[in-house]
């Protein structure tokens, strides 16, 4: 598949994606993001080994990202970064579910790393209570755009 029909795509759904969030949160919403845990391939790695090492893998990854469920909604209003629960199915929202974090956009730092195949890692560093939540989104070009939007001033 090429770049830019592929990123057509993600923008497609980027914007379907902030629709139903301003929906949810009855606010206007500028962007939302589908995000998932890290870990994903390492947890499946983990799990040749057994069980053990699968549910030890799982854990380890779950508590870096917060505690957030393996796929959720990143959304930023004007003021605000929200976290929603979402219901995924074949990598598409079926349901927006209830609100599971949120931060003040001032107090939030952002920064990038290398996620996983066409992925791009991000740490949420909360400035008021050094909270840390560890995720990837996949890497586009309508990703990207969402990630400087993160990074930039509210």
């Amino acid at each position: 598949m090429k770049a830019g029909k592929h990123d057509a795509q993600a923008r497609k759904m980027f914007d379907d994606m902030r629709v139903e969030a301003e929906e949810r949160l009855e606010r206007p919403v500028i962007a939302a993001c589908l995000c998932s845990r890290r870990g994903l391939m390492t947890n499946k790695t983990a799990g040749r080994f057994g069980a053990i090492p699968y549910l030890l893998s799982r854990k380890a990854h779950a508590v870096q990202s917060g505690g957030l469920p393996q796929t959720f909604l990143l959304v930023v209003t004007k003021r605000r970064v929200h976290v929603l629960a979402v219901k995924t199915l074949s990598g598409h929202v079926r349901a927006i579910g209830d609100e599971l974090a949120v931060w003040n956009r001032d107090e939030l730092t952002v920064e990038t790393g290398k996620g996983g195949p066409y992925q791009v890692g991000l740490t949420l560093i909360s400035k008021a209570d050094g909270e840390r939540v560890a995720c990837a989104i996949g890497d586009t070009a309508p990703g990207r755009e969402f990630i400087a939007l993160l990074q930039s001033p509210a």
